[in-house]
């Protein structure tokens, strides 16, 4: 019996949306990938669907249908309390909170979002992470659809720097970064190159350190 199969790609739906890649407005397709078996012998073909995502049609960035829901506010809105929520964890992750630490979360957060981070908020918010079971990939698979590609390095950059704050880079760390990095859903050599840059800027940091950290993480 001749047997065959073939991938297909089709669009199912269209329309504008905001793009997370782009930061604007634009037209999107809806599809949907499938694979259709056909037989000569006996006719009849059958299919089997893989899955359906956005294509932005300037960009052509693939991305989940939850960006549908997407807005600059609701961009802007998931990113800081993400970015937050993971520097949290990071120093949660070998067990001990220091004051250099605390002060990094602080000092970063203020210089991406542009507002203050007072410690009483921020010891508010430590113990709602240490309450809370959802974990790192567990809490970034909710909102990594809205975040663009320098969004998503923005958030491993700020983890990345308050791991370090205290001067090391401890093995719970390095692998709560990989948690991170493979929950942004980012190319594993593109991580590992990003994670090279970080060690180089950290590496060539003056003796003051802290202000110098958080200039080397922009705003957004």
């Amino acid at each position: 019996m001749l047997f065959w199969k073939k991938k297909r790609v089709i669009t199912i739906g269209q329309g504008r949306f905001y793009c997370p890649e782009c930061r604007s407005t634009n037209d999107y397709l809806h599809k949907k990938k499938k694979t259709v078996s056909f037989s000569l012998s006996i006719p009849f073909s059958t299919e089997e669907v893989h899955g359906q995502y956005v294509e932005c049609s300037r960009c052509k960035s693939s991305f989940r249908e939850t960006v549908l829901e997407s807005s600059p506010e609701t961009a802007r809105a998931e990113f800081h309390p993400s970015m937050k929520r993971v520097m949290i964890l990071m120093i949660l992750a070998d067990g001990e909170i220091n004051d250099t630490e605390i002060r990094s979360i602080r000092d970063i957060y203020e210089k991406v979002t542009g507002n203050p981070l007072s410690e009483q908020e921020l010891a508010e918010d430590i113990e709602k992470a240490r309450k809370d079971a959802c974990k790192v990939d567990q809490y970034l698979k909710k909102v990594t659809p809205y975040l663009n590609k320098s969004g998503k390095e923005q958030v491993l950059k700020s983890a990345f720097y308050v791991a370090t704050s205290d001067g090391l880079f401890q093995a719970d760390e390095k692998a709560l970064l990989d948690e991170i990095a493979l929950a942004l859903e980012m190319i594993p050599e593109h991580y590992e190159d990003l994670l090279k840059e970080f060690i180089q800027e950290k590496e060539n940091l003056p003796a003051e350190g802290l202000e110098s950290t958080s200039s080397l993480v922009g705003s957004l």
